[in-house]
């Protein structure tokens, strides 16, 4: 009786830059695979993001986030370009800067690093799942997601700034961002709890970058990326390089 071997794709087919990844660890980490292969270009990007984030800061408060457009918003040229997640993330950053200030922690600095992926589907329009890396000497709390005693999203917390944010990116009135910025919450045995991923990245230990690097995977999976639209899908900050003089 003849065996028949499967052989898996090397390369992604829409960019035979990208390599795909079948395993269930990388570099000694916990990866998903619940739905399909990897891409190991964006593992890669995603640890040495989180290799970076350690060396930035002794502790990294990490968490997750997801964004969507409106159900109304019509699809438009900003969409596949990519703007609106670039308007957020310059944004985000603004907003970081206020609430370090309000907090009087004007003794560390934000140190904003992310690492964010664009997949689209069954609908007309992209959504983005964000990795958030902060300086936890600067924050160490996400807050709630429902809105201000006296309405609207107007706390200082980490939660209000990124909706605030969003908002700001799609020109849009804060009343009608509800619902849009959603904390993302902890997978365990292949289910989601009810309980918010939040972490603190110490560096030096192995166990809490284990536990981001696994969540930050999600993010790397090959399924709903649209590749084959021609637009960028990944993005991880990196370690700037040093210019020799």
């Amino acid at each position: 009786m003849k065996t028949v071997s499967l052989k898996l794709r090397k390369r992604v087919p829409e960019n035979m830059k990208l390599k795909f990844f079948y395993e269930c660890y990388y570099r000694g980490c916990e990866v998903l695979t619940r739905q399909g292969p990897l891409i190991e270009n964006y593992l890669e990007s995603t640890y040495d993001a989180l290799l970076y984030a350690c060396e930035m800061q002794n502790k990294t408060f990490v968490f997750r986030l997801d964004l969507r457009f409106p159900d109304d918003m019509p699809p438009n040229t900003l969409h596949v370009l990519n703007t609106y997640i670039r308007r957020f993330m310059d944004n985000y950053e603004d907003e970081l800067a206020l609430l370090r200030l309000k907090h009087q922690s004007q003794i560390h600095s934000t140190n904003f690093r992310n690492v964010w992926c664009r997949e689209q589907k069954d609908s007309h329009k992209p959504h983005y799942h964000l990795l958030i890396l902060l300086n936890g000497n600067a924050f160490q709390q996400l807050g709630s997601s429902k809105e201000s005693a006296w309405g609207g999203y107007q706390d200082n917390t980490l939660i209000h700034a990124a909706i605030r944010a969003w908002s700001q990116a799609l020109e849009l009135p804060i009343y009608k961002n509800k619902g849009l910025v959603e904390i993302v919450k902890k997978w365990k045995h292949g289910r989601r709890t009810n309980k918010y991923f939040l972490c603190m990245l110490h560096r030096n230990d192995p166990y809490s970058f284990a536990e981001v690097m696994y969540v930050a995977s999600y993010l790397c999976k090959y399924h709903s990326k649209p590749l084959g639209q021609w637009v960028h899908c990944f993005g991880a900050s990196q370690k700037p390089l040093h210019r020799r003089v």
